[in-house]
Protein backbone atom coordinates (compact mmCIF):
# COMPACT_ATOMS: atom_id res chain seq x y z
CA UNK A 1 0.00 0.00 0.00
CA UNK A 2 1.15 3.23 -0.74
CA UNK A 3 2.48 5.12 2.29
CA UNK A 4 -0.06 8.13 2.24
CA UNK A 5 -2.67 5.59 2.34
CA UNK A 6 -1.30 4.28 5.65
CA UNK A 7 -0.69 7.56 7.18
CA UNK A 8 -4.97 8.44 6.77
CA UNK A 9 -5.57 4.99 7.52
CA UNK A 10 -3.45 5.71 10.55
CA UNK A 11 -5.37 8.79 11.25
CA UNK A 12 -8.86 7.07 11.50
CA UNK A 13 -7.30 4.33 13.18
CA UNK A 14 -6.25 6.76 16.14
CA UNK A 15 -9.99 8.29 16.30
CA UNK A 16 -11.74 5.07 16.46
CA UNK A 17 -9.57 3.77 19.13
CA UNK A 18 -10.15 6.94 21.02
CA UNK A 19 -14.24 6.82 20.73
CA UNK A 20 -14.66 2.81 21.12
CA UNK A 21 -11.78 2.16 23.31
CA UNK A 22 -10.68 -0.67 21.58
CA UNK A 23 -7.30 -1.56 19.60
CA UNK A 24 -9.11 -2.19 15.95
CA UNK A 25 -5.87 -4.75 15.25
CA UNK A 26 -6.36 -6.82 17.89
CA UNK A 27 -7.73 -10.43 16.62
CA UNK A 28 -10.99 -10.37 19.09
CA UNK A 29 -14.27 -10.84 17.53
CA UNK A 30 -15.90 -9.11 21.09
CA UNK A 31 -18.96 -7.29 19.92
CA UNK A 32 -17.02 -3.53 20.47
CA UNK A 33 -14.32 -4.64 18.92
CA UNK A 34 -16.41 -5.46 15.54
CA UNK A 35 -18.48 -2.61 15.73
CA UNK A 36 -15.24 -0.15 15.61
CA UNK A 37 -13.78 -2.28 12.53
CA UNK A 38 -17.31 -2.02 10.75
CA UNK A 39 -17.00 1.59 11.58
CA UNK A 40 -13.18 1.88 10.27
CA UNK A 41 -14.52 0.20 7.36
CA UNK A 42 -17.29 2.52 6.46
CA UNK A 43 -16.01 5.63 6.83
CA UNK A 44 -13.02 4.42 4.32
CA UNK A 45 -15.35 3.21 2.20
CA UNK A 46 -17.41 6.45 2.20
CA UNK A 47 -14.40 8.09 1.02
CA UNK A 48 -13.36 6.10 -1.51
CA UNK A 49 -10.95 3.65 -0.05
CA UNK A 50 -11.01 0.19 -1.25
CA UNK A 51 -12.28 -3.12 0.41
CA UNK A 52 -8.77 -4.72 -0.80
CA UNK A 53 -6.94 -2.07 0.92
CA UNK A 54 -8.83 -1.74 3.95
CA UNK A 55 -8.74 -5.29 4.38
CA UNK A 56 -5.34 -5.34 4.46
CA UNK A 57 -4.80 -2.72 7.03
CA UNK A 58 -7.23 -4.52 9.17
CA UNK A 59 -5.65 -8.09 8.33
CA UNK A 60 -8.67 -9.23 7.06
CA UNK A 61 -9.96 -10.43 4.29
CA UNK A 62 -11.56 -8.48 1.47
CA UNK A 63 -15.05 -10.34 1.71
CA UNK A 64 -15.17 -9.71 5.44
CA UNK A 65 -14.74 -6.14 4.87
CA UNK A 66 -17.67 -6.14 1.67
CA UNK A 67 -19.79 -8.46 5.17
CA UNK A 68 -18.92 -5.37 7.46
CA UNK A 69 -20.18 -3.17 4.75
CA UNK A 70 -23.87 -4.93 4.37
CA UNK A 71 -24.25 -5.75 7.81
CA UNK A 72 -23.01 -2.22 9.64
CA UNK A 73 -26.30 -0.68 6.51
CA UNK A 74 -28.82 -2.62 9.31
CA UNK A 75 -26.91 -2.06 12.31
CA UNK A 76 -27.01 1.45 12.13
CA UNK A 77 -30.38 2.13 11.87
CA UNK A 78 -31.71 0.13 14.71
CA UNK A 79 -28.59 0.88 17.29
CA UNK A 80 -28.64 4.52 18.44
CA UNK A 81 -25.66 4.33 20.95
CA UNK A 82 -23.31 2.91 17.38
CA UNK A 83 -24.98 5.37 15.47
CA UNK A 84 -24.03 8.34 17.76
CA UNK A 85 -20.02 6.92 17.59
CA UNK A 86 -20.32 6.54 14.46
CA UNK A 87 -20.98 10.32 13.57
CA UNK A 88 -18.80 11.41 16.21
CA UNK A 89 -15.86 9.73 14.67
CA UNK A 90 -17.02 10.60 11.66
CA UNK A 91 -16.86 14.05 12.58
CA UNK A 92 -14.00 13.87 14.24
CA UNK A 93 -12.09 12.10 11.13
CA UNK A 94 -13.86 14.08 8.32
CA UNK A 95 -13.08 17.78 9.67
CA UNK A 96 -9.78 16.98 10.46
CA UNK A 97 -10.31 17.55 14.29
CA UNK A 98 -7.56 16.55 16.68
CA UNK A 99 -8.94 13.78 19.72
CA UNK A 100 -10.02 15.47 22.49
CA UNK A 101 -8.26 14.76 25.76
CA UNK A 102 -5.00 14.30 23.72
CA UNK A 103 -2.82 10.74 23.99
CA UNK A 104 -0.38 12.42 26.16
CA UNK A 105 -2.94 13.02 28.94
CA UNK A 106 -2.04 10.38 31.31
CA UNK A 107 -6.04 9.89 32.54
CA UNK A 108 -7.91 7.62 30.39
CA UNK A 109 -11.58 8.03 30.06
CA UNK A 110 -14.37 6.28 31.29
CA UNK A 111 -17.15 4.67 29.41
CA UNK A 112 -19.60 7.21 30.81
CA UNK A 113 -17.23 10.24 30.28
CA UNK A 114 -16.95 9.08 26.26
CA UNK A 115 -20.58 8.86 26.27
CA UNK A 116 -20.55 12.03 27.51
CA UNK A 117 -18.67 13.97 25.16
CA UNK A 118 -20.24 11.53 22.08
CA UNK A 119 -23.66 13.04 23.70
CA UNK A 120 -22.48 16.41 23.70
CA UNK A 121 -21.10 15.76 19.52
CA UNK A 122 -24.50 14.99 18.78
CA UNK A 123 -26.13 17.53 20.77
CA UNK A 124 -23.31 20.60 18.87
CA UNK A 125 -24.18 18.59 15.32
CA UNK A 126 -27.72 18.87 16.39
CA UNK A 127 -27.37 22.80 17.16
CA UNK A 128 -25.81 23.71 13.88
CA UNK A 129 -28.44 22.05 12.10
CA UNK A 130 -30.72 24.01 13.51
CA UNK A 131 -28.83 26.93 12.97
CA UNK A 132 -29.09 26.31 9.53
CA UNK A 133 -32.81 26.03 9.23
CA UNK A 134 -33.28 29.05 11.18
CA UNK A 135 -31.18 30.64 8.39
CA UNK A 136 -33.46 29.26 5.72
CA UNK A 137 -36.68 30.42 7.37
CA UNK A 138 -35.07 34.09 7.71
CA UNK A 139 -34.78 34.02 3.76
CA UNK A 140 -38.53 32.64 3.56
CA UNK A 141 -39.53 34.81 5.60
CA UNK A 142 -37.69 38.00 3.81
CA UNK A 143 -38.92 36.44 0.60
CA UNK A 144 -42.41 36.36 2.50
CA UNK A 145 -42.73 39.68 4.33
CA UNK A 146 -43.67 41.32 1.22
CA UNK A 147 -46.89 39.73 0.75
CA UNK A 148 -47.49 39.26 4.16
CA UNK A 149 -50.48 41.71 4.24
CA UNK A 150 -52.40 39.73 1.57
CA UNK A 151 -51.57 36.22 3.91
CA UNK A 152 -52.66 37.81 7.40
CA UNK A 153 -56.02 38.99 5.23
CA UNK A 154 -56.57 35.48 3.22
CA UNK A 155 -55.80 33.44 6.51
CA UNK A 156 -58.37 35.73 8.50
CA UNK A 157 -60.52 36.04 6.03
CA UNK A 158 -60.95 32.27 4.89
CA UNK A 159 -62.98 29.47 7.03
CA UNK A 160 -61.85 25.75 8.14
CA UNK A 161 -62.25 23.42 5.61
CA UNK A 162 -62.65 26.25 2.56
CA UNK A 163 -58.53 26.09 1.98
CA UNK A 164 -58.92 24.09 -1.24
CA UNK A 165 -62.41 25.77 -2.35
CA UNK A 166 -60.09 29.34 -2.16
CA UNK A 167 -56.87 28.46 -4.04
CA UNK A 168 -59.62 26.96 -7.22
CA UNK A 169 -61.17 30.38 -6.86
CA UNK A 170 -57.65 32.39 -6.62
CA UNK A 171 -56.23 29.80 -9.34
CA UNK A 172 -58.78 31.32 -11.85
CA UNK A 173 -58.51 34.87 -10.70
CA UNK A 174 -54.78 34.57 -11.97
CA UNK A 175 -55.82 32.98 -15.17
CA UNK A 176 -57.65 35.78 -16.31
CA UNK A 177 -55.14 38.62 -15.22
CA UNK A 178 -52.75 39.62 -17.12
CA UNK A 179 -49.33 41.51 -15.72
CA UNK A 180 -47.89 44.04 -17.81
CA UNK A 181 -44.50 45.55 -16.91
Amino acid sequence: MKEEIIIEMDSLRKVIEYVFDVDILLKVRKRQYVNARMVFSKILSDNGYGTTNIGRYLKKDHSSIIHYMDVIKTVLKFDEVLMGKYMYAKDIYVNKMSVPYHELNPVKLTSKEKAQQIKIQMLNDEIDSLILEKRKLMIISKTNNRLSEIINFIDKQTPHGQEAYLLRKISTMFNGLKFYG
